[in-house]
This record gives C-alpha cells, sequence and structure tokens, in this order.
C-alpha cells in the first residue's frame, strides 16, 4: 500500500497532500545532484496540493458526454507547429532538425478499415475472450508507414517505420536504441522488475541464450515496472493521484536502499530522455491536437503533483511508463487508460519476433529497430506475439481518471 506516502488532510471534502509529507516519507522524490536530505520546494512547503479526482463511471451518460468533447475536439483546428528556440532545451535533450521531422510527415500512407470508431466508442467497452484468438495468417504484417482510420474517418493507429534512425540521423538513432536498453538492463540491477499481478502479462517462451554447447550464458531479468503517476492501487474505491510505488520504494524501511533506488530513477530518466522527446516529436507531428491535450494535462500534474526527476524533457506527454522486461502481454484492451488517447509503443534488445498484433485492425507491427507505434488500445485488442532473445519494452500511458484534469477539455 502506498497510503504512508500521500498523507491526507480533509478539507471542504476534498483530499490534500501536504509538500512537507511527500518530502519527509521520501527525501529522493526532491533530491537533486546527489542530495539525500533533498532540497527545498521552489514554492511555499505549507502549500497543498489538490490530489482527489472525481469518478469516472461508464454509464451511458457519461459515454454520451465523452462523445460529444471527442467530437468537439476533432471539429476544432489544430495547432500551428513551431520549431523550438535553440535554447529552449533541458541539459539531457538533444536538438531537433526540423528538416528531418518535417520529411517524416510526407508520404504516409493511409488506410481505412471496417471499423466505425464513434459506434464502438459509444457502447461499452467489452471485455477479451482470449477464445476468440483470430488466425494469425490472416493478418497483414505492416512494414511502411501507415495512418490507419476508421470508416468515420477516426485515426485509430500511427505506425512509423525505423523512427529513430530517420528523425535523429542513423547513428544517433541506433545510439538511442542502444542507450534505451542499456539503461533499462542497469536500471533492473537496483530496481528488480517484478512478476506483475495483472493476468496480460505472460513469461515469454524463451528467456534464455545458450551457446553451441547449449550452456546458459544469459538469463535475462523479467518482469514489469511502472514508474508514474497513477491512482492508488489496491484499494477499493479510491480515487487519490499518487506517485507509483515503483518510483517511490516504499516498501523498503531502509532510507539508503530508497535513496539508492532514487538515484538509479534519476540517472534512467536522464538516460532516456531523447526516447520520450522522440514520442512527443512524433505524436506533435502527427496529432497535435492530441499533444497539445496531453502536453497540457502533463504540465498541470508536473506543477501540482510534482516529482522533478521525471521532467527531462520538454516535450513529456504521458503520465506513466509500463517497462516490460522479457514480459509479453496476453489479449487485452487497456480498459484503464485515456479511453479515446494514444499510447506509444517501442521495444528495444536483441531478439526476434515479438510483434504486437491488433484483432480489429487485422495488422502486426515491429515495434523494433527504431519503430513506433501509436494506438488507441483502450478500445482494440491487441498482444504480443512470441519471441526469442531479450525483448525490451518502453509503452507510456495515461490513466483515464487523470486524463483532461489540467488540458480544460
Amino acid at each position: 500500500m502506498v497510503s504512508r506516502f500521500f498523507v491526507s488532510t480533509k478539507s471542504n471534502g476534498a483530499t490534500f497532500t501536504d509538500r512537507p509529507t511527500l518530502r519527509r516519507h521520501w527525501p529522493g522524490c526532491v533530491a537533486n545532484e546527489g542530495n539525500p536530505e533533498g532540497k527545498e520546494w521552489d514554492s511555499d512547503p505549507t502549500a497543498k496540493l489538490p490530489v482527489r479526482l472525481r469518478v469516472i463511471s461508464d454509464t451511458q451518460k457519461r459515454r454520451d458526454t465523452r462523445l460529444a468533447a471527442f467530437n468537439r475536439r476533432e471539429a476544432a483546428d489544430p495547432p500551428l507547429r513551431t520549431p523550438r528556440p535553440a535554447d529552449g532545451y533541458l541539459p539531457h535533450e538533444w536538438v531537433e532538425d526540423e528538416e528531418r521531422i518535417t520529411l517524416i510527415g510526407k508520404n504516409i500512407s493511409v488506410e481505412t478499415v471496417d471499423i466505425d470508431w464513434r459506434d464502438i466508442y459509444s457502447k461499452p467497452n467489452g471485455a477479451v475472450d482470449e477464445k476468440d484468438l483470430p488466425n494469425l495468417y490472416d493478418f497483414e504484417k505492416v512494414s511502411d508507414d501507415r495512418i490507419i482510420k476508421s470508416r468515420d474517418g477516426i485515426v485509430l493507429a500511427y505506425y512509423i517505420k525505423n523512427a529513430a534512425q530517420r528523425l535523429w540521423g542513423q547513428y544517433q538513432g541506433n545510439l538511442l536504441l542502444q542507450e534505451v536498453a542499456q539503461a533499462m538492463r542497469e536500471l533492473a540491477e537496483t530496481v528488480p522488475p517484478i512478476p506483475p499481478k495483472d493476468v496480460r502479462h505472460r513469461h515469454m517462451e524463451d528467456m534464455v541464450n545458450l551457446d553451441s554447447r547449449n550452456r546458459q550464458i544469459k538469463v535475462y531479468h523479467r518482469g514489469v515496472l511502472h514508474p508514474c503517476k497513477w491512482l492508488v492501487q489496491g484499494r477499493h474505491g479510491s480515487h487519490e493521484a499518487v506517485i507509483s510505488r515503483d518510483l517511490t520504494g516504499m516498501k523498503f524501511r531502509n532510507p539508503e536502499k530508497r535513496f539508492e533506488r532514487a538515484k538509479a530513477w534519476k540517472r534512467f530518466y536522464q538516460r532516456i530522455a531523447p526516447l520520450l522527446q522522440t514520442f512527443g516529436i512524433l505524436f506533435e507531428l502527427l496529432d497535435p491536437k492530441n499533444y497539445r491535450r496531453y502536453h497540457t494535462n502533463y504540465k498541470g500534474f508536473a506543477k501540482h503533483l510534482p516529482f522533478p526527476d521525471m521532467d527531462t524533457t520538454e516535450r513529456a506527454c504521458w503520465l506513466g511508463m509500463a517497462l516490460l522486461f522479457n514480459k509479453r502481454c496476453g489479449p487485452h484492451k487497456d480498459h484503464g487508460d485515456v479511453l479515446d488517447g494514444f499510447v506509444p509503443d517501442m521495444a528495444f534488445g536483441d531478439h526476434t519476433g515479438g510483434g504486437v498484433i491488433f484483432w480489429e485492425l487485422g495488422k502486426i507491427f515491429d515495434v523494433a529497430n527504431g519503430s513506433i507505434l501509436f494506438s488507441r488500445s483502450a478500445y482494440l485488442t491487441h498482444h504480443v506475439l512470441p519471441s526469442v532473445g531479450e525483448r525490451l519494452a518502453v509503452v507510456c500511458f495515461t490513466k483515464k481518471q487523470l486524463g483532461d484534469v489540467y488540458s480544460g477539455d
């Protein structure tokens, strides 16, 4: 449980968390440059942070309201993209090449599938029955840039092949893939991934490399980590926004161990800053309206539920990540994420197989080798195919209760 971390006080029926409590229970949350005591907050340390969220029930009235808001967003004009100023970069970001960004946006093929998005969006989001697993031979393996739309013209998925190399150049793009994979391996040494309770995550079939004599030469980490801002987990009816226990290390009573984990997370976020920057660049290029919506919401939570070590790029959009270490997901929908939003997915490590299959779209996407997929995974059934070798993956998301809290939507 994480209740010790966010000690709440009542004020006018709302729940608040005070900054001194945050600092006292986990100094690493505000530690900077290796300061184990934690530096003072920039603003008034007695200020209160509202973290009580509204309850979102899946009633027909709520679905109608949600669809109306979705239609308003689709009808609005997209915001104009403006190049970033040369002095507007954080220390761990890479300098963006506007010409490369523009080239990626050209010549993307558009495909329409036999789905009416507004129809499925306005109905209850049904559960997935694994017995209905489709025949993989009927699925197309996507090998080019693709925008997949529904019959009513709503984008369901964006896929950019070799996006990292095309955005940053061949050398720097490959460096990004290597750096993220190594950052995940080193993080796992200090913060071991844990076997998830979620039944969607299953063991890969082959986690061990063998040499020519059939001797074991490498055992990979297995499990999932969730560094994120989300809801209190495991407490029925709770609607408090918190920082996940994977980040806080609250299960450890030893302050030195907690601070060791804090330093590991700080270093990890610094090393993957170009990856999160890549997600943000492509999201703005492909869907500027949703980018503005997610980015504004992230900035609001960065102010009111601060965790400075997460803020290594100005392009950050999603409040959480799932770091998958040699785990694959069974068939599922991400019911808990923003229902009309997008989730980016990218895989790393030396492996074969492991494509992401979407049932309703009839497509298989390879998200390795620098390719990136953005999908409406809350309503589209998907799972990961078996793979051999080391498969690491980064999936970003925002919980639906935290979506649009600060975006003004």
